[in-house]
């Protein structure tokens, strides 16, 4: 339900919203009107002092951003990733209302040992849902991740000429360089398929050198002339993979 202020209250509640009023009409003992300008703090009555407002920026670590804005694993610390561009705002207010704001800057600790030791991880490229046939690109596209129809293309390095059609592309990270691999799962569900973070279960991976030809053949993961048949060799690793926070 709505409630009707008298005129005092209405001041007294802008004074603490900091917004002027203008002129009201009021009524006088003689019963004739007058308007006149309301000289309003534009601090609240019981502040003796007007302070600076106290701000906290804390940057965090977790390398979530080490993306650019097209989604390639470019590494934190390039240019053109979302942490730089990000470290980059947080410079720009800094400079901009030193003096007006009380600026305190905040980083997370990092650690030199024990269990919580910081652990460096090498970023690979990782495009989902990989198609080899160019009839899938259409860099138009703005349709569902898991389409046949792929809006981006990456070379395909072990086929000169060819490309890797993908709709989305996330990182990849591993305590070494794993260099280039293309995976595949027969089992594997661009969603969730029941798996619970942490214990899974998890989908197995076949993971080859070389993919060449046009095939989007998924064959079993261990039917070794299938998955030659359509164009997979130098076979390396069998891996089950966990999601980042770009996949969660």
């Amino acid at each position: 339900m709505k409630r009707a202020f008298p005129i005092a209250a209405a001041a007294a509640l802008t004074l603490l919203s900091g917004i002027d009023l203008m002129p009201v009409a009021y009524a006088s003992s003689s019963g004739s009107t007058a308007a006149d300008p309301l000289n309003i703090s534009q601090i609240p009555l019981f502040v003796s002092t007007a302070a600076k407002p106290n701000v906290l920026l804390v940057m965090a670590n977790s390398n979530s951003m080490d993306e650019n804005d097209k989604g390639l694993a470019v590494g934190s610390a390039a240019p053109d990733s979302k942490s730089e561009i990000s470290r980059g705002v947080a410079k720009g207010l800094v400079s901009r209302y030193t003096g007006i704001l009380n600026m305190g800057l905040e980083a997370f600790q990092q650690s030199t040992g024990g269990s919580d030791a910081v652990v460096l991880y090498n970023v690979h490229n990782s495009p989902y849902d990989a198609s080899y046939d160019p009839a899938a690109y259409d860099p138009a596209f703005t349709g569902a991740r898991t389409s046949a129809t792929k809006a981006f293309r990456a070379p395909n390095l072990s086929d000169p000429g060819a490309w890797v059609y993908y709709n989305v592309n996330l990182p990849f990270y591993s305590s070494g360089n794993e260099g280039t691999g293309f995976c595949y799962s027969d089992t594997a569900n661009a969603f969730n398929n029941g798996e619970v973070l942490w214990s899974g279960p998890w989908d197995q991976y076949a993971c080859y050198r070389n993919k060449v030809g046009p095939s989007n053949t998924v064959p079993a993961v261990f039917d070794f002339p299938a998955a030659a048949a359509a164009g997979y060799s130098g076979l390396f690793a069998f891996y089950s993979f966990f999601p980042p926070d770009s996949d969660l």
